[in-house]
């Protein structure tokens, strides 16, 4: 990679032009230092970037067209005018992948610029959090994803409403969007917003949501989870932080044993003993649940806390539970966890011997066997 043009030490334009950014300057050092070196990321994070700045990176960004993967740039204060000139080229970079500019000065220029790069389908996954986007912006973000490869996006705390919301949906009703992971959380969304989510939720391929942190009624989950039944992709369904009652820890509870979700997180809401043992009910029935997190609820005990580890202590399935900072003492929580840990290893035990036994008998016989790959894997694994 060629090294970024300089001003003569003590020339006129070199005392004119500030230096480049610190974080930046690292980056081309390390890069002229050694040249086989390639870095596959772009991350500065917190810090001013001017214009001469954002032309180093797209410098970077071209000689590494083969390599750099992601642009992160967090909480980054950025001239306008080079924002947009940097976001309007994006579509040229041929490996870049990700980009982010999670808690940065991004204005409504810049955002139809990212939006109009985003259509060219090579960025698979946009983080655009604490970006204050508004209804415009969801806009621009919906007809990118109409028209692109889009496979994840961040929108947390952008403040795009109901209205922007809707937005969303409509991109969804082509059924051509290629989105798998969406995260609006604390995005000013209501019940409007969500209903319109819930309706074009069985057209898309999403495999996980974040919806915590917004005005979630025990109507909305409701509709939500309805959807959820209807969308066979779906696997995680985050909403902490959103007041839920046992209301709607039942609604939820009622759909697990009938969907393939994976991962659940229920943090931070106001769910009591009553949600949590129907939870563990659902769960005892469910035959793909591996994540249950619910930190921060207050209300739930150590009394409930027990009837679940009683009904999912012979899961298949489930690798990791919380419930730190809840009404559960530390000790319990703590055990529970790792008793569910231990699940894992034990299941894989199980389905060794199980496979010992099933070749013994078989050679005893003098028969051939045929066992699934995973489990010779297993086998062989316990065996050293």
């Amino acid at each position: 990679m060629s090294s970024m043009p300089t001003a003569p030490m003590g020339s006129d334009e070199n005392k004119a032009a500030p230096a480049l950014n610190g974080q930046l300057r690292l980056i081309i050092q390390n890069t002229e230092r050694c040249p086989r070196w390639q870095p596959h990321k772009i991350a500065l994070e917190d810090t001013t970037l001017l214009p001469r700045d954002l032309e180093a990176i797209q410098t970077l960004l071209s000689e590494g067209s083969q390599s750099i993967t992601i642009l992160q740039l967090k909480k980054c204060r950025i001239n306008e005018r080079s924002l947009i000139a940097l976001l309007s080229r994006l579509g040229s970079y041929r490996a870049l992948t990700t980009v982010s500019l999670s808690e940065c000065n991004v204005h409504e220029r810049a955002i139809s610029a990212l939006g109009t790069a985003l259509q060219q389908g090579r960025v698979k996954n946009v983080d655009l959090g604490n970006v204050a986007l508004g209804v415009n912006g969801a806009r621009v973000m919906a007809a990118a994803l109409r028209d692109s490869g889009i496979e994840r996006m961040y929108l947390g705390h952008t403040r795009i409403g109901d209205e922007g919301m809707e937005q969303l949906a409509k991109a969804f009703e082509t059924g051509t969007v290629s989105l798998q992971i969406l995260d609006v959380s604390g995005a000013q969304i209501g019940s409007a917003g969500f209903s319109a989510l819930a309706r074009t939720l069985p057209m898309t391929r999403l495999r996980g949501i974040n919806l915590g942190m917004n005005a979630i009624s025990a109507a909305t989950v409701q509709e939500v989870c309805s959807a959820i039944e209807m969308t066979p992709s779906m696997e995680s369904l985050f909403i902490s932080g959103a007041q839920l009652n046992d209301e709607s820890a039942r609604t939820i509870a009622s759909i697990l044993p009938k969907t393939g979700l994976l991962r659940l997180k229920l943090n931070a809401n106001d769910i009591t003993d009553v949600g949590l043992i129907a939870l563990a009910d659902a769960i005892h029935l469910s035959k793909t649940l591996q994540v249950l997190e619910m930190k921060r609820n207050p209300a739930i005990t150590d009394s409930a806390a027990r009837y679940f580890w009683q009904k999912v202590k012979t899961h298949m399935t489930l690798k990791r539970v919380e419930f730190d900072e809840s009404g559960v003492s530390p000790d319990l929580s703590a055990t529970i966890s790792a008793k569910v840990a231990a699940l894992q290893s034990e299941r894989r035990r199980a389905v060794v011997l199980l496979c010992a036994a099933k070749i013994i008998s078989r050679l005893g016989a003098g028969c051939t066997f045929d066992l699934p790959v995973e489990h010779l894997r297993l086998l062989a694994a316990f065996l050293g």
